[in-house]
């Protein structure tokens, strides 16, 4: 029976009178153990020789190397092996299992890989889930809007950057008038729904590049950065006349009014958090003394 044959870069024709047992499982090469004489030949040419050997007339010659077929094509697609298609089967199937190490390494690489997605998908869910609590740290609840913490924080930030480059900061300080009254009267749910309606109300009044956060309770800080006093008067009457020409419905339908006082303070040399802020709350008790509803402008110190 007629078969191709490999070693290293040689391609030979081999003639095998018997069937072979096949044994090692390296891809495409194998040790082919001879039971009884065979030839290799090259264009007519002898190239290796199996001879008899042992008691019993059984050659075993081991020879590293590779089964092709007709012109490079598997072993059971030759034409002129069909013959031994049965050990063709063997062969292909010794030739195309992987060794050991080879699975091992494969399996490694699919366990990295998965691995790898794990990785990679705890890694946004982690993203995810710093982003949010930073929301929670960062935003009031209620109102969306910064909280106490994170409106400071803009404060001291804009007051470096005056410091260092001078320019103008203004912060309005707000506050809901008679609210414990909306509460007390209409219900907590509806003094919750005047704060998010204020505060949706504020949004809407500042740049994109202002800030506005809940100082705490029914109070509001709002900064302005390169805004100058007069500046920030005409968006806190804005604010104000917004809010007190918008009524306010109850769950049975009833309508009322709501009103807010605002102090202004513009950021002076030498200021401070707290300085600039005691400043705007000064002014806002002004306000509220004087009838409230209203907005005022903290004076600037002789």
């Amino acid at each position: 029976m007629t078969f191709f044959l490999q070693i290293g870069t040689t391609f030979c024709r081999g003639f095998w009178p018997t069937n072979p047992s096949v044994r090692g499982r390296a891809r495409g090469n194998m040790h082919l153990v001879f039971t009884s004489r065979a030839k290799l030949t090259r264009h007519g040419e002898d190239m290796a020789e199996c001879p008899s050997l042992g008691p019993m007339g059984m050659a075993r010659t081991s020879v590293r190397c590779r089964l092709w077929g007709y012109r490079g094509a598997p072993v059971a697609q030759a034409p002129d092996t069909t013959t031994i298609h049965g050990s063709a089967k063997v062969v292909q199937r010794t030739m195309t299992e992987p060794n050991t190490s080879q699975n091992q390494t494969a399996a490694i690489e699919l366990e990295l890989a998965r691995l790898g997605e794990e990785l990679l998908a705890l890694q946004q869910e982690l993203a995810k889930k710093n982003a949010e609590y930073e929301r929670i740290a960062s935003y009031d609840g209620l109102t969306g809007l910064l909280n106490r913490r994170a409106i400071l924080e803009r404060v001291n930030e804009w007051l470096l950057h005056v410091k260092r480059y001078k320019g103008h900061l203004t912060v309005v300080m707000l506050d809901i008038d008679h609210f414990k009254e909306v509460n007390d009267k209409h219900g907590h749910r509806v003094g919750d729904r005047v704060l998010t309606d204020l505060a949706a109300m504020m949004q809407r009044s500042i740049r994109k590049t202002d800030f506005v956060g809940r100082y705490g309770g029914e109070e509001f800080l709002i900064v302005l950065p390169r805004t100058d006093a007069a500046g920030a008067a005409i968006m806190a009457e804005r604010v104000r006349s917004s809010l007190a020409t918008v009524p306010i419905h109850d769950p049975e339908g009833n309508a009322f009014m709501v009103t807010a006082s605002l102090g202004i303070a513009e950021c002076l040399e030498g200021d401070n958090e707290d300085s600039l802020i005691s400043r705007a709350d000064a002014a806002l008790y002004r306000a509220k003394e004087a009838g409230r509803n209203r907005v005022e402008i903290a004076a600037r110190p002789d």
